[in-house]
């Protein structure tokens, strides 16, 4: 048993143009990435995997994917995005994730209304008004001079 663990090699192939340190620093980010957490593509299964299990509830979503990921990653969700049209996606998870994908979103949600944090509804109201005051160019008001000549 000692031996096989001893024994155990990693065959690892790159091919570059180029194969500078850079390279090498992503190569071995990559090679701790796939040994401490496993692949990430792993964990993303399709529509199709998702139906044959039946087990695909759907969401609908807007809003960023890629920001999206980042919080599934974090959360172990298994999930799919598919485009219904620009900006507007559903979203597909196993239903027995259900609880992780409940703390997913509402991460996800927390951090999209962060980001909006100390803008007041009102205030954005009043800053719209005052860009379209200053837009419309001011009423012209015309007056016609007399002017009464000595003859």
């Amino acid at each position: 048993m000692q031996e096989d663990v001893e024994n155990r090699t990693v065959a690892v192939t790159l091919s570059a143009t180029r194969f500078t340190s850079r390279t090498l620093a992503r190569l071995c980010l990559w090679l701790w990435r796939k040994m401490t957490q496993g692949d990430p593509h792993e964990r993303r299964e399709t529509v199709k995997d998702l139906m044959k299990k039946g087990e695909a509830p759907s969401l609908p979503f807007s809003g960023e994917t890629r920001e999206f990921d980042r919080f599934a990653r974090k959360h172990m969700v298994d999930y799919e995005f598919r485009k219904l049209e620009p900006g507007k996606y559903l979203l597909f998870f196993k239903s027995a994730q259900a609880d992780n994908i409940r703390a997913c979103l509402a991460d996800y949600a927390k951090s999209v209304l962060g980001k909006r944090k100390g803008r007041s509804i009102v205030q954005e109201l009043q800053k719209g008004t005052e860009k379209t005051r200053a837009a419309t160019p001011p009423e012209r008001v015309l007056t016609r001079e007399t002017a009464h000549h000595e003859r």
